[in-house]
């Protein structure tokens, strides 16, 4: 019986940490659709002015495709990247191995203004302050550590004697890889993918020192609107940020089942000779 009572006690608990956690979105969703210029929960009435004052802002529009742009390219870098360095160390233990597998997670210990600054330091020689690619490849190098994580699971749960058997039976590297691995790792290089998009979508502190006016993106811009209009467009932006991680959320979950499913069907047997 007081066995039950504390489990009753942890799920009270963790549950209202997550309720606290998740308050905020309850509150911002709803302002972005008040009919008011200022902010106020809850809303008088509700209307889409806002949301159309955004969409019709050329200055917010204009972030916003920045923001998508630069974080289309860093999941294209950070995903090839973080993937071939999960096969390489995957494959070949070495003895450095694992200090290489910590250098790349250093990204996610060292404070990020340490990495501003020194990106900034970097990037001002090469004139590089300012451009959208070299805000994109900041943003890899902050984003390289959650595809190497998620590939590097997904690595361990697959059973190299499959690419093996696929080779055994004359299939070349290319083929097995492509044709056996691949597609049972897929879920992880999605998963490291996504994660890549949210981090560059999300970045606010490397953007303030690297980004200048000529790669502003939509936290920036958002950051910049809270210190000097407080209006709810600034709700309907974080209110974009938050649908936009649903969304992904809901993508990963999909194309995640569909590949199990299509997995499942074909099965690892398959899969090998398919690659053969």
């Amino acid at each position: 019986m007081k066995k039950n009572i504390g489990n009753y006690i942890w799920y009270l608990y963790c549950g209202l940490v997550l309720l606290f956690l998740v308050l905020p979105t309850f509150v911002v969703i709803p302002i972005s659709f008040s009919n008011v210029s200022y902010l106020k929960f809850p809303p008088p009435e509700f209307s889409f002015r806002w949301w159309i004052s955004f969409f019709n802002d050329p200055r917010w529009m204009r972030v916003l495709m920045m923001s998508i742009r630069v974080a289309i390219i860093t999941t294209c870098i950070s995903g090839v990247i973080g993937t071939l360095a999960a096969i390489a160390i995957s494959k070949t233990k070495f003895r450095f191995s694992e200090l290489i597998s910590s250098f790349l997670m250093l990204p996610m210990i060292a404070p990020l203004i340490v990495i501003a600054v020194g990106l900034y330091l970097v990037y001002a020689p090469w004139a590089l302050i300012g451009k959208p690619f070299g805000l994109a490849l900041a943003h890899s190098v902050l984003a390289l550590p959650y595809v190497f994580i998620n590939v590097s699971a997904s690595l361990q749960a697959f059973d190299d004697n499959l690419e093996r058997a696929a080779l055994s039976l004359g299939a070349n590297r290319f083929n097995a890889f492509f044709r056996v691995k691949l597609p049972l790792i897929a879920p992880g290089i999605i998963a490291g993918a996504l994660f890549a998009f949210i981090v560059s979508f999300d970045e606010l502190v490397v953007t303030l020192f690297i980004g200048g006016v000529g790669a502003r993106t939509l936290p920036v811009q958002l950051f910049y609107g809270i210190r000097t209009e407080i209006t709810p467009i600034v709700a309907v932006a974080s209110s974009i940020l938050i649908l936009g991680y649903f969304i992904l959320f809901i993508i990963y979950e999909v194309t995640s089942r569909l590949i199990a499913s299509r997995n499942l069907k074909s099965g690892p047997r398959n899969n090998v000779e398919k690659g053969s």
